[in-house]
Formats: structure tokens, C-alpha cells, sequence
């Protein structure tokens, strides 16, 4: 089995109670009732701890309807005729198992497995529209200026700068302006030298070219 995929979920929170998280931002849209909900303490990464958003209702028993779905993360929401005893609102979520004492004082991260409830709504929204086809797929993302087209320019654009770069790169032909030996100043060897750098010898540097040789 692979490691679990999760994902952040808006916002943060704190322990209200051994029974509710205090949350910053709305979460309703993202976890439902019955989702399981990682409550990680301190952004350093502090221990984690999962709990269920809490489903109970009022009565003895709890009806199937009510129940927290089998999997972590739920595919739509509860049946309506549920009435729940602990409310979930933009501010407060029920958890479940409640925690046993004092709740720790701490600033909580929360996460949940698998993409959150909206992300997948758009994608069931949008699934139906999606080509099976590869062939046909590429095609529309091509149209789209998401894949091809777009590719292909920037290939484009990348050689003409490449070629570009390789003009900047050829090396200037190397030209002798001064004697680097400098230990042989005033001695004969460094005469002829200086000399060849001077043009009295033509284009050698060692006095090999016709004017020596006349």
C-alpha cells in the first residue's frame, strides 16, 4: 500500500473543547460530516491527531443514514432528514472521538485525505466534457494553446536563442601585445621576442617569416 495522499485543508484552528475545533475560515465546502479531518499542532509539525467531523444526532441510537462513511473522505453529503446534535458551521466543527481531558492549547494545521470536496465537485462537473480519446484530447489542449501550440513556440523561441548564443560564444582570434616572459627582458631570446611582437619579424612569433629569412 502507497503512502496516503493528503491535502491541506483552508485555514487553521484550535481545541474550543475537548469536542469542537475553533476554525479561521469556513471548511464546509472542503470536508463534510463524517470526513476524517488530521489535526497537526505547531507549524514546526507537532504531533497529529485524525478525528471525524461529527455526525451525531439526536435520539439513543444512530441511524445508518447518520453513519461516518466507511472510506476517510465521503462522496456527497449526509441525507437531509438527518438532525444533527452538534452544530458545524463557518466557525465551529464537531469532532468525534472527543478528546479525553483538557483539550492542548495550540495552533492547529488541518488536513484530510484525498482532494478536497470542492476540488472534486469541479472535476465531476467538468468530467463529462473531458475527451477519452488521447488523440482527440490532445487536440482540444492544442486548441486551448495548452500543449502544442504553446510548445511549439517556446521550442522555437529556445533555438533561435541558442543559435544566438553560439554566435556570442566564438572566440576573437588571439593577439600578442606584450612580452609575458618577463625574465627575459634584456637578454638576446627576449630581444628577438619583443621584436616578433613589434612586427619586425612579420607575423612569427620566432622569426620564421621571409623578412628573417632575408
Amino acid at each position: 500500500r502507497g503512502r496516503a495522499y493528503v491535502v491541506k485543508v483552508a485555514g487553521g484552528a484550535t481545541y474550543s473543547s475537548s469536542a469542537f475545533l475553533a476554525t479561521t475560515k469556513d471548511i464546509r465546502a472542503e470536508v463534510r460530516r463524517g470526513d476524517a479531518v488530521r489535526c497537526r499542532e505547531g507549524a514546526g509539525g507537532g504531533p497529529d491527531r485524525w478525528f471525524r467531523v461529527g455526525s451525531r444526532v439526536y435520539g439513543g441510537s444512530q441511524p445508518k443514514r447518520a453513519e461516518r462513511p466507511l472510506s476517510a473522505s465521503s462522496l456527497k453529503m449526509m441525507h437531509s432528514a438527518n438532525d444533527y446534535a452538534d452544530p458545524y458551521d463557518a466557525e465551529s466543527v464537531p469532532i468525534a472521538p472527543v478528546i479525553a481531558g483538557a483539550p492542548p492549547v495550540a495552533t492547529l494545521s488541518l488536513a484530510k485525505h484525498g482532494c478536497t470536496n470542492d476540488v472534486r465537485a469541479l472535476w465531476l462537473e467538468s468530467a463529462a466534457e473531458t475527451p477519452t480519446d488521447r488523440a482527440l484530447l490532445e487536440r482540444k489542449l492544442t486548441e486551448a494553446q495548452l500543449q502544442g501550440a504553446r510548445t511549439g513556440g517556446q521550442h522555437r523561441k529556445r533555438a533561435r536563442h541558442q543559435s544566438d548564443d553560439k554566435k556570442k560564444r566564438r572566440r576573437a582570434a588571439t593577439k600578442f601585445e606584450r612580452l609575458t616572459n618577463t625574465h627575459l627582458r634584456g637578454t638576446p631570446i627576449g630581444e628577438v621576442l619583443q621584436a616578433a611582437l613589434e612586427g619586425s619579424y612579420g607575423d612569427s612569433a620566432t622569426g620564421g617569416s621571409s623578412n628573417a629569412a632575408a
